[in-house]
């Protein structure tokens, strides 16, 4: 019994310990993440504190922006899908060299989580749950898959700014200096995972956005 309960202990410490080391590896990351989910509440939370007026006028940019995009091009929509996207991740990369661009850096995830929770919002607040098909399946797949290649270009650029920084400041012990040549390899991936994902979000309108009419 003894022996049973002891190698439950020592599991459930090695499971702990396991958790521990994640989060202590990847906390930025998660970091990132809340502070994407909190724009989305805030966007949320904005158009809930809207008068119904404003909020029909934000849907009026709202449709016309999708409604144009319901009879563009293949090419044209991938534009429109990656060009917001590619501001970000520019200026992402160029904060990377920048020793004291970290506050900026940490807003980006904000920033794009309240302009979907913002657009997601105001569909939902004046179509209420017909809305979710038109999210679900042309907004959010790129939306989620576009956020996770920014939350990466962050965590990169944290990395890169913090080797410049520490020519300020000298480095801590036990902290590697970051190359720019493998921080520049790494977002030309970000960048062709950009595009993989506006081509996918421009193939899902051409199929469905005029099947999915609120």
């Amino acid at each position: 019994m003894n022996r049973t309960n002891r190698g439950r202990t020592g599991r459930l410490r090695g499971y702990y310990s396991g958790i521990y080391t994640y989060f202590k590896e990847n906390y930025i990351v998660l970091i990132l993440a809340v502070i994407f989910l909190g724009g989305v509440l805030a966007g949320s939370a904005i158009v809930a504190w809207l008068d119904s007026a404003t909020v029909k006028n934000m849907l009026t940019v709202v449709n016309g922006f999708l409604g144009s995009r319901k009879d563009q091009e293949f090419t044209t929509n991938f534009i429109s899908s990656i060009t917001n996207n590619l501001i970000l991740l520019i200026l992402l990369f160029f904060c990377g060299f920048c020793a004291i661009s970290s506050p900026i850096i940490m807003l980006v995830p904000f920033f794009k989580g309240l302009g979907f929770g913002l657009s997601a919002g105001t569909m939902f607040a004046y179509y209420g749950i017909k809305a979710a098909a038109y999210i679900g399946i042309l907004i959010l797949p790129n939306t989620v898959f576009s956020f996770l290649i920014i939350l990466m270009g962050c965590r990169e650029a944290l990395k890169l700014s913090r080797t410049f920084l520490s020519v300020i400041r000298p480095l801590q012990r036990g902290t590697q200096p970051y190359s720019p040549g493998r921080y520049c390899a790494k977002y030309m991936l970000f960048l062709l995972l950009l595009c993989v994902g506006s081509a996918l979000e421009a193939y899902l309108y051409t199929l469905f956005a005029s099947l999915l009419v609120l």
